[in-house]
């Protein structure tokens, strides 16, 4: 066994949420960020536009100059026309659940004392589409097409999550 704490047994490596002894145990990636309960993204440089205007209570998606198609998540260049040029141009964060998944067993140890608990795919009015989390909707109360809205989560300093809620009329 070695020193370190991100494949020992030692239960205060950020990556053993599950405080197992056990080496061959599932772990969390280094590259993942676990605060408390919840594993967080790390962002990508080039995406800061994205995680800036979360932090400012805005949902931004990039919209490729060129063609004006939206993509999400972020990337480099346009899907549809290859373009490298863009803008975060500001969403309304209205939307509706276009599909969900429920898990009922943990797929990591991070998530052991959550489940079950759903994925939502976020259809946004404007047309791209999210993976998120709904606060104030059970699992079993979901259903495609219901109305959300987006609520920005603040968890770090760097990082506040677009979660989703029942859309309120």
């Amino acid at each position: 066994m070695t020193n370190d704490p991100t494949t020992s047994g030692d239960r205060s490596a950020p990556n053993n949420p599950s405080g197992s002894d056990d080496p061959g145990a599932p772990t969390i990636p280094s590259e993942m960020n676990i605060l408390g309960d919840r594993l967080l993204p790390v962002p990508h440089p080039e995406h800061e536009p994205y995680w800036s205007a979360l932090r400012a209570g805005e949902l931004r998606i990039q919209r490729c100059t060129a063609c004006d198609s939206l993509r999400h998540a972020p990337q480099p260049m346009c899907l549809k026309c290859r373009a490298t040029d863009h803008e975060w141009a500001l969403m309304s964060g209205r939307g509706e659940v276009y599909s969900y998944v429920v898990t009922h067993q943990p797929t990591n140890p991070a998530f052991r004392d959550k489940t079950p608990f759903a994925t939502v795919l976020i259809q946004l009015e404007e047309g791209p589409r999210l993976v998120s989390n709904l606060i104030d909707v059970a699992p079993d109360h979901i259903e495609i097409g219901l109305p959300v809205e987006v609520v920005f989560h603040p968890v770090t300093d760097d990082i506040t999550l677009p979660l989703f809620r029942r859309a309120v009329s």
